[in-house]
């Protein structure tokens, strides 16, 4: 297993990002194993990736934003619920927010508490199913792509105002974070 991280470079002149080709056959076991979806372990592992990050001065990502987004279209809409428990709640418990909120979201049911306040927003769309946005909802777009269904490979992009991080930062939380998704069994659990 090889995870390449291409240096941070400008998308344009006001778009600073990270991407990085991983490949994770671990993590599509264990998203099999854990019944869960490839989302639900993406917003676990930011979660876990931000609850380590601190800003350039040492100290931790501001509390009021520590929240994940999970992109989500309903309809017409692009919503970006928030999972506020990503950064300490076992998995099991943040696979059940993610399925509250996408279910809440789909319905028209979400609270204002429900949204607003994350640091990262991720989207893990399937393969010719996403929403091309013009700039990320809140702070950072995560995105992963997969080349397809049934692919090893996955391509992780974060791109937006990476302010909220710090850019040493984002190179920091980054690299963790490929790193939780390619070895989730020894790191997530």
């Amino acid at each position: 297993m090889s995870i390449e991280i291409t240096e941070m470079r400008a998308r344009s002149s006001a778009d600073p990002g990270l991407e990085a080709a991983i490949e994770a056959p671990e993590l599509l076991l264990f998203c099999r194993d854990l019944r869960g979806t490839l989302t639900d372990v993406v917003v676990a592992a930011a979660g876990r990736a931000l609850a380590c990050s601190s800003s350039p001065t040492g100290g931790a990502v501001r509390s009021d934003r520590t929240g994940v987004g999970v992109l989500v279209t309903a309809g017409s809409a692009v919503l970006v619920p928030v999972v506020r428990n990503a950064t300490e709640a076992p998995l099991p418990q943040v696979r059940a927010e993610v399925a509250r909120l996408v279910e809440a979201a789909c319905a028209g049911r979400l609270a204002p508490a429900d949204v607003g306040g994350a640091v990262v927003t991720v989207s893990c769309e399937q393969p010719g199913t996403g929403v091309a946005l013009r700039e990320p909802p809140t702070g950072c777009l995560l995105t992963v792509d997969r080349s397809g269904p049934d692919s090893p490979e996955l391509t992780l992009a974060l791109s937006g105002d990476l302010s909220e991080l710090g850019v040493s930062e984002a190179g920091r939380f980054f690299a963790l974070l490929a790193r939780l998704l390619r070895h989730p069994y020894r790191r997530l659990v």
